[in-house]
């Protein structure tokens, strides 16, 4: 197939676009600015996303888009109208690209939303794809309304959707808050994760491609909506030690009070990070499982994997 990968200078899209053209995918990965990912690939600049663009040249021929651009969570966003700005890029640039690929003859789009859309916590359950919608960030708000206006857009029309809701994605070069814990981890702090009986959903990166991949190929994931993750739960304090274990090292973790520590992070601004480490958010994945994807690597293996790499590269780049 040709397939096009929009994002694909990010931690998901540079590894998706890469892992595509090597399985013999005629692919064409696009992003903000280009970038040279290997020797003999490179990237195609589009801007920004949300202006005025015209998706001709690069929808030429496609017959699948994985569109995986967009507004992630930001730290200390400094936009004037964050709830805007999450709108104008997840949203309206997304539907602009819809129109444009339906236009064009696209097959299939497969969108690469957020468990977030359901919450950001689980409780006792486990998500599933009927599980009620309740997006409590501009993020997840932005992902929810445009995987609305997709589905109710392509109503009438030829081309195929798929939604893809994936929790945490990590590896070991993830951002954010799992690179956080990585670095707590190769320190030897000291983890206060005792005793905490939570449990986490995540995707490991390689899951995730291979279920990207997956959506755009099989015949009956066309106009359906999946919840994913690799089918391992843990909670924190597992996760920190099978992090360490691929650190060759071990972790101290010891008791504090949830509630002191929930006031803690609420007054540094860190709220969403203490939900991700102390809450549950548990994802049930059987139904794609049904049409027979499974994980390609088990979540255990995962997460030694991401410590030994973390390790790795660090040991490399001199961080």
């Amino acid at each position: 197939m040709k397939i096009l990968v929009t994002g694909a200078n990010g931690f998901v899209g540079s590894e998706l676009f890469l892992h595509l053209l090597s399985l013999g995918h005629d692919c064409v990965g696009v992003a903000r600015v280009a970038k040279k990912l290997t020797d003999n690939v490179s990237t195609v600049a589009m801007g920004d996303i949300a202006a005025p663009v015209s998706w001709g040249e690069q929808l030429s021929e496609v017959d699948c888009v994985i569109h995986l651009a967009g507004r992630a969570h930001q730290l200390g966003d400094k936009a004037e109208n964050p709830e805007l700005e999450y709108e104008r890029i997840n949203n309206d640039a997304t539907m602009a690209l819809v129109r444009q690929a339906v236009a064009a003859g696209v097959k299939r789009f497969v969108y690469a939303s957020s468990i977030g859309v359901h919450g950001q916590e689980s409780g006792v359950g486990a998500f599933t794809e009927q599980s009620p919608f309740s997006p409590n960030t501009h993020y997840a708000k932005s992902k929810l309304k445009a995987e609305m206006q997709i589905q109710q857009y392509l109503q009438n029309q030829k081309m195929e959707w798929v939604i893809v809701r994936p929790p945490l994605v990590y590896s070991g070069r993830a951002p954010g808050n799992f690179r956080l814990l990585l670095k707590l981890v190769s320190k030897r702090l000291p983890l206060p994760f005792a005793d905490v009986d939570n449990q986490r959903s995540m995707i490991a990166l390689e899951n995730l491609i291979d279920f990207l991949k997956f959506c755009a190929e099989h015949p009956d994931a066309a106009g359906q909506a999946f919840v994913i993750s690799d089918g391992d739960d843990f909670t924190i304090g597992e996760i920190a030690s099978l992090l360490a274990v691929g650190m060759g090292t071990k972790n101290v973790l010891f008791p504090v009070p949830l509630s002191i520590l929930r006031i803690g992070a609420t007054l540094i601004g860190r709220k969403n990070t203490y939900t991700q480490l102390y809450d549950s958010l548990k994802v049930d994945s059987s139904k794609a499982r049904s049409l027979g994807w499974h994980p390609v690597i088990g979540g255990r293996s995962a997460l030694i994997k991401a410590g030994h790499d973390f390790i790795t590269h660090s040991s490399k780049s001199g961080v």
